[in-house]
């Protein structure tokens, strides 16, 4: 809804993410920690974003969330320009059938960034 029936309250939300997060109920717990993952991607603040996004990504991630795995890939290379680690991710991503990252690997290897050096070039 996006602050049509309440305002929106990113702090109060990623309060509650946060509880859910911590949670036995392991599929709660990728969820919540995946929405963390957006809220701290999204939240403007470059110094706090992507290392707290990374955080809670990788938290989704170890719990099974293809998404999370995804979007891993997507900040290594948008932000840290790590190509060689964001394959990694989405292959990962590929193994558990992510659309997303099958079309990411696609676009890695057309354009070259694949991490491998082709040492006859």
């Amino acid at each position: 809804y996006k602050g049509v029936l309440m305002r929106r309250d990113l702090p109060e939300a990623a309060k509650y993410f946060k509880l859910a997060a911590e949670l036995d109920d392991t599929r709660v717990a990728s969820d919540a920690s995946h929405c963390l993952g957006v809220i701290y991607l999204d939240s403007g603040n470059p110094s706090a974003c992507h290392n707290e996004a990374t955080k809670w990504f990788t938290r989704a991630a170890e719990l099974g969330d293809d998404e999370s795995i995804h979007m891993l890939g997507i900040i290594q290379t948008k932000f840290y320009r790590n190509h060689g680690e964001a394959v990694e991710y989405f292959q990962r991503g590929v193994k558990l059938g992510h659309v997303g990252s099958i079309l990411a690997l696609g676009q890695m290897y057309e354009r070259g960034l694949s991490g491998e050096v082709d040492e006859k070039k």
